[in-house]
């Protein structure tokens, strides 16, 4: 009886010590199964943080490489209207130095009064009268004059003077070669006017041809002396 009772006594503890055995298993699988939960959502923490960084990157660079090409564009554009402006200014010094060349041209080619309307026809100025006179009054050469009239619609008061550069630089050229006169009258026509009469006139004063080829006054201050003689027929 007691060998059955110590039988069932031992029976028991092994059932028991089993059971604690397969309760401590379970807890163990638990936790162990609770870490990597855990771990796997700190990957998908990590990865979504990384795909964040990713994006964040990738929208500046596509920015920045959006703003390079409109950039450049921009850069070219400036370059090209700073190249176009050089090109007008080069234009426009090369003409300056052209028209300056034929009217020095002129005074060098100029020596008799022949010379005088040969020169200025061949720059298309349209001659109507050319009178020159060295011999004056009474042979008074002190009152000689010269006149020189030609059809032109330039209009000097508002700043044209080609055709008057052309004139006194020609007249300067005559003067320098030794002509006698004391002052040239100039006149223009109405090219398209079917009345011969004068527009508008100006004079050129020997003493300021000689004042410019002797160099004590320049060019421009001749010309100035010249147009400030200037008039308009209606307005006398």
């Amino acid at each position: 009886m007691h060998r059955i009772v110590l039988s069932l006594f031992i029976l028991f503890l092994i059932v028991g010590l089993a059971g604690c055995a397969d309760t401590t298993a379970d807890e163990d699988q638990i936790e162990s199964d609770g870490e990597n939960g855990g771990d796997a959502e700190i990957d998908e923490t990590d990865s979504e943080s990384d795909d964040t960084e990713n994006e964040s990157e990738t929208v500046p660079g596509a920015d920045n490489s959006d703003a390079g090409p409109d950039d450049t564009t921009e850069q070219d554009d400036d370059e090209i209207s700073d190249r176009e402006e050089n090109d007008d200014v080069e234009v426009s010094e090369d003409e300056i130095e052209t028209t300056e060349e034929e009217e020095d041209s002129i005074a060098e080619s100029v020596t008799t009064v022949n010379d005088f309307e040969r020169e200025l026809s061949n720059e298309g100025i349209d001659i109507h009268t050319t009178d020159f006179d060295e011999d004056g009054f009474e042979d008074d050469s002190s009152l000689a004059w010269s006149l020189f009239e030609y059809h032109s619609d330039e209009n000097i008061e508002a700043g044209e003077t080609d055709e008057l550069r052309l004139i006194a630089k020609a007249y300067a050229g005559l003067i320098d070669s030794g002509y006698q006169t004391t002052e040239l009258e100039v006149a223009q026509f109405d090219p398209d006017s079917p009345v011969d009469y004068p527009w508008a006139s100006y004079r050129i004063e020997t003493v300021w041809a000689e004042d410019y080829n002797d160099g004590l006054i320049s060019e421009e201050e001749y010309f100035e002396l010249i147009i400030e003689e200037y008039q308009v027929i209606e307005d006398l």
